[in-house]
């Protein structure tokens, strides 16, 4: 007599017809708001992430991304020479849309040693329609889990005055 039910041998057999095969893993990411990540974001971010512990490699002090036709898109890779300041005018430069910027932070701590310390920053200016806002809001966390670990401090920034250089190593000096 058969039972309606399957054994257990059968079951993840069964399991699999009903509900069909597991989905296969996306290399993209779709966050909350539908936006997709390009593959070369995730490709930067390693190296910028592990460019001070790498021999011979191309050292950048930021990258900046951007949502770009319905995609988050690397619009900016800054010289190891260039500074927070000029990070920030890059950043800023169009009050009409926001960005995600990584910043590779060198400063001496209380104790005299160096920190190197990778900061994510978010920018949402207030002059930023509403539409945009909520598309970079929406969009952040699921960029950042995507890039992976390696990010020390993220920052929500609405205002240059959020991103004061002298506040911003304070913080990175206190941990926080």
């Amino acid at each position: 007599v058969r039972t309606a039910y399957p054994s257990a041998a059968d079951l993840p057999a069964y399991t699999r017809a009903r509900r069909g095969p597991p989905p296969s893993p996306s290399p993209t990411l779709y966050t909350m708001s539908g936006i997709q990540c390009d593959d070369n974001c995730v490709v930067a971010f390693n190296k910028f992430k592990l460019q001070n512990s790498t021999a011979g490699a191309t050292v950048h002090r930021y990258l900046i991304f951007r949502i770009k036709n319905e995609k988050v898109v690397l619009t900016e890779e800054g010289a190891a020479s260039e500074t927070w300041s000029d990070f920030i005018e890059k950043l800023s430069s169009d009050e009409k849309d926001g960005a995600y910027g990584l910043f590779d932070m060198h400063c001496s701590g209380p104790d005299g040693r160096i920190l190197q310390k990778v900061l994510f920053i978010a920018w949402s200016p207030d002059s930023l329609p509403v539409k945009a806002k909520m598309l970079y809001g929406s969009t952040r966390e699921g960029f950042k889990s995507t890039l992976g670990s390696g990010i020390a401090y993220t920052i929500q920034a609405t205002d240059i005055s959020d991103l004061e250089e002298d506040d911003v190593t304070a913080m990175v000096v206190k941990g926080r």
